[in-house]
């Protein structure tokens, strides 16, 4: 049983919808709240806050408008390079080592934040109303979007850094040995001369020799890297 939940876990893991889906969730759950907290507050008391939004609706729409625009479209140009540099790995290092790179979970948060971005700023930008319609300016949320939008310039930034660094052979080495080490640990997480119990309920035993824990010593590695 175990080992199957294991199993759901890291398909889930390597899967780029599951982190994204999050994100987003809590991008919609945000946009709702500060609407909310935007009808609540007075726009006397945003004033007080210099960095704050205190356009009127039109300059809200195209501030929304234009930060919704971009997020998606780089959304998309993240989707190519991502798929781009699956490509790359799959050619030269072979079609098994794209599991690792799925399961990046940096990948995963590049990708969830452009597209929690683009959310918000959309079902905020749907509250606007103008002065014929009885004016509504959600100058609060206007703001947050502003600085989302910051922060998924930064987040770019990151990922280009991030996926030139992640094709190099030293680096894929690193982390196929990680993951190696981290299965090991999950996997048999019993030390030696412990008994083993097996899904099927047969017991089985490492026979390891009597002198193992006198005479074992650790091997401290020199250095970092791999030798040729």
């Amino acid at each position: 049983m175990k080992s199957r939940l294991l199993k759901y876990w890291d398909l889930i893991r390597s899967s780029f919808w599951f982190l994204p889906s999050l994100l987003a969730s809590a991008a919609i759950a945000l946009a709702f709240a500060t609407v909310a907290l935007d009808g609540a507050v007075t726009y006397q008391w945003l004033q007080t806050w210099n960095l704050a939004y205190t356009g009127g609706a039109e300059g809200a729409s195209l501030v929304l408008g234009t930060i919704a625009g971009s997020m998606i479209t780089i959304a998309g140009l993240v989707f190519s390079m991502t798929l781009v540099t699956l490509s790359l790995a799959a050619s030269n290092f072979g079609p098994r080592l794209l599991q690792n790179f799925m399961r990046d979970t940096a990948n995963q948060v590049v990708l969830g934040t452009f597209v929690a971005t683009f959310l918000y700023c959309l079902l905020v930008l749907r509250t606007i109303r103008r002065a014929d319609e009885g004016a509504f300016v959600p100058h609060l949320s206007v703001t947050l979007g502003v600085l989302l939008a910051m922060v998924s310039i930064g987040v770019l930034i990151y990922f280009i850094h991030h996926v030139a660094v992640s094709i190099q052979a030293d680096e894929i080495v690193t982390r196929v040995g990680a993951d190696l080490l981290d299965r090991v640990e999950r996997l048999y997480p019993q030390q030696f001369g412990e008994s083993l119990q097996e899904e099927s309920g047969v017991r089985s035993h490492i026979e390891v020799p009597e002198t193992f824990e006198r005479d074992a010593q650790t091997i401290i590695a020199t250095d970092e890297g791999y030798c040729n």
